[in-house]
C-alpha cells in the first residue's frame, strides 16, 4: 500500500508537476547551499599570474588610448580672453567689467565683436565639431550644482527654493490696452530658473574659409542641434507656452529668451535647445570644454570629407565674462575617434596608473615569495617539526618531561652508592 503523500501526488498532477519544477529548478540544492561551484585555489601562482597579466593588460590599453588621443585627435585651439576689438584699443573684457560696474547688469551688455585670421596648418578629416573651453571654472560648487528645477525641464510650470537668488525677477509689466506702454513694476518667475541656466555661455562664433584655389570665401556650416547626449535630450521634454507665459527670462541673458536661443533654427529653442542642455549637464572639473556645435560636411562640398587646411577668418561676439573669477575662455576645433570619442587624456592616464599599481604589487609579491616562500619540496615534507603543524603547548610539555628526566638522572648520579652486607 502506498504511503498517503504518494497517493496524493498521484492523484494530483498540478502537485507533480509543481515538484518536478523544483526538482527542475533545484530549489532543494539552493536552499541546502548544495548547488556547484567554482571554489578556486589561492595560491601564488594564481596571485601572481592574475596581477601580473591585469597590469600588461591595462598598460596595453592605457598606452593605447594614449596613442590615439595624442596622434590619432587634432586639435587646435585660439584664447581669446583678452581679444580687442578692431574698432577700439580696450579689450572686451575690460569692457564688460565696466559696463557690469557702472550700470550693475541692469542693461544689455555693449556689443563686442572680435575678429582673427589664422592658418589651419594640416586637415582636420570628419567627423570635426567647434568646442569652447573654460578655465578655473568651478561648475561642481555645491550651490551651483543643485541650483536648478527639473520639473521646469520636464514641462511644469513649477519654482523650486533651490533656484533662489534667481527665482524671481523683477520686471515692468506691459500695458496691451494702453498702445503697449509700461505699467507696474512686478516679480516674475524666471524660466529657467537657478544659477546654472542664468549663467549659460553665449559666445557666438562664425568661421569663414578662404578658398584660393577658386578665389572665394566660404562659410564654414555649423549645426547646433545633436551636440547634447541622447540621455539629455530625453529626459527634457517640450513647454506649452501658454502655461509659461506670466514667466521671464533670466537676469544675465538680456533682451533673450527661451524662444530665440537659436535664431537659425526654430526648432531648436525652447528648454529642448541642445546648446542649453549641454551647458546644464555640470563639468567636473574646473577646466572643462563643452561642444559648441558640429561642422556640416556635405557631399561634394568643399568641407565634404574634412576641414581643409589653410587661412581662416573668425568672428567671435564676446558677450561672457571670466574676468572675475580669473578664467580663460578658449575657442577650440578638433577631430574624433569613433571608438573613444574626442581627445580625452583621463582615461588613458587612469588606465596607466591603475596598471602601474598592479605591476608594483606583482613585483613585491615576487620578492616576498623569493625570500619568505616554500618550495614545493618543502611543502612536501610533512613531519612533526613542519611549521605549520607545530604545536607549541605540547612541544613545550615535551621538553619539560625531557629536563625533568634529566635532572632525576643527574640527582642519582650525585648520591653516593652503599653496599649493604647482610649476614645471617
Amino acid at each position: 500500500m502506498l504511503p498517503t503523500n504518494e497517493i496524493v501526488l498521484k492523484n494530483n498532477p498540478l502537485k507533480r508537476f509543481w515538484n518536478e519544477i523544483r526538482e527542475f529548478l533545484i530549489i532543494k540544492d539552493y536552499k541546502q547551499q548544495q548547488l556547484p561551484a567554482c571554489r578556486p585555489l589561492i595560491t601564488f601562482h594564481s596571485v601572481f599570474a592574475t596581477f601580473l597579466i591585469t597590469s600588461i593588460s591595462l598598460l596595453t590599453i592605457g598606452i593605447g588610448f594614449m596613442c590615439i588621443s595624442y596622434y590619432g585627435d587634432q586639435i587646435f585651439r585660439i584664447d581669446y580672453t583678452d581679444c580687442i576689438p578692431l574698432s577700439g584699443s580696450r579689450s572686451c573684457s575690460q569692457i564688460l567689467t565696466d559696463w557690469r560696474n557702472r550700470f550693475d547688469g541692469r542693461w544689455p551688455p555693449p556689443e563686442c565683436i572680435c575678429w582673427y585670421k589664422f592658418n589651419l596648418p594640416e586637415s582636420l578629416h570628419s567627423n570635426v565639431y567647434v568646442y569652447y573651453a573654460l578655465k578655473n571654472y568651478y561648475q561642481n560648487h555645491l550651490h551651483y550644482t543643485r541650483s536648478k528645477d527639473f520639473s521646469q525641464f520636464h514641462g511644469y510650470p513649477s519654482l523650486h527654493s533651490d533656484c533662489e537668488p534667481f527665482r524671481y525677477k523683477l520686471v515692468r509689466s506691459i500695458n496691451n490696452n494702453k498702445n503697449g506702454t509700461y505699467g507696474n513694476w512686478e516679480y516674475r518667475g524666471i524660466v529657467p530658473c537657478g544659477t546654472r541656466a542664468n549663467s549659460l555661455f553665449n559666445d557666438t562664433y562664425t568661421l569663414w574659409f578662404m578658398d584660393h584655389g577658386n578665389r572665394t570665401i566660404r562659410t564654414v556650416p555649423l549645426s547646433r542641434t545633436n551636440i547634447a547626449w541622447p540621455v539629455d535630450r530625453a529626459i527634457t521634454n517640450a513647454i506649452d507656452y501658454d502655461v509659461f507665459r506670466n514667466f521671464t527670462n533670466p537676469p544675465y541673458w538680456g533682451n533673450k529668451t527661451i524662444l530665440d536661443l537659436d535664431p537659425m533654427n526654430p526648432d531648436n529653442n525652447g528648454l529642448q535647445n541642445e546648446a542649453l542642455i549641454v551647458w546644464m549637464r555640470v563639468a567636473a572639473f574646473p577646466d572643462f570644454r563643452k561642444l559648441y556645435a558640429r561642422i556640416i560636411h556635405r557631399p561634394r562640398s568643399t568641407f565634404a570629407r574634412s576641414l581643409p587646411s589653410g587661412p581662416y577668418y573668425l568672428k567671435i561676439d564676446y558677450n561672457y565674462p571670466v574676468k572675475e573669477f580669473r578664467g580663460r575662455k578658449i575657442f577650440m576645433l578638433a577631430n574624433t575617434n569613433k571608438y573613444i570619442g574626442g581627445p580625452y587624456a583621463f582615461l588613458s592616464i587612469i588606465y596607466l596608473v591603475v596598471g602601474c599599481v598592479c605591476f608594483v604589487w606583482t613585483c613585491i609579491l615576487f620578492a616576498f615569495q623569493r625570500r619568505f616562500g616554500k618550495s614545493d619540496r618543502e611543502l612536501s615534507r610533512i613531519d612533526v617539526r613542519t611549521p605549520y603543524l607545530y604545536d607549541s603547548e605540547y612541544e613545550s610539555q615535551r621538553k619539560y618531561q625531557r629536563q625533568k628526566i634529566k635532572r632525576q638522572h643527574q640527582y642519582k648520579r650525585q648520591q653516593p652508592n652503599f653496599e649493604l652486607n647482610y649476614r645471617f
